[in-house]
């Protein structure tokens, strides 16, 4: 009987994509707490749970940086990947709202967003890495363009 049983989760497991962890929780393989999705960010409000899921939508850096000091959005490394969300939507914001009039004004701008959200929380090495990547990364770009998905 037991081996019927274990059968057919294995097989349920299988068919869905499913990963079982210890018989805790199935989680789908495609499972994100963070999402990027139409110039917006999805997150699972963090502070909530276990009892609540709740997911929330960011469209602006400032709402990030609310996020990452509510700990809305915890662990190092999903703080990192908001950071770098955040910074993100604090160039689409420029670009789209502030028109900067030179390159040179654009990154100017976009620093003093990184700074901002690296002091969201001071201590998290993952954001403050993540962030410097992300700046060095468009600093390489010699005209910012806006890229729709």
């Amino acid at each position: 009987m037991r081996s019927n049983i274990y059968n057919t989760k294995i097989n349920y497991l299988n068919k869905y994509n499913f990963n079982d962890i210890s018989g805790i929780a199935l989680i789908p393989d495609d499972f994100s707490p963070i999402k990027w999705i139409n110039e917006k960010v999805e997150l699972i409000d963090q502070s909530l749970l276990p009892f609540e899921e709740k997911w929330i939508q960011i469209s602006n850096y400032t709402q990030m940086i609310n996020a990452i000091k509510t700990m809305q959005i915890r662990g190092a490394p999903a703080i990192g990947i908001a950071g770098a969300y955040g910074l993100a939507l604090g160039a689409i914001d420029l670009y789209k709202n502030n028109k900067p009039k030179s390159t040179e004004s654009f990154y100017t701008q976009l620093n003093l967003i990184s700074i901002k959200l690296v002091k969201s929380r001071p201590t998290g090495s993952n954001l403050k890495w993540a962030i410097d990547r992300m700046l060095k990364v468009a600093k390489k770009i010699e005209k910012p363009v806006l890229i729709h998905e």
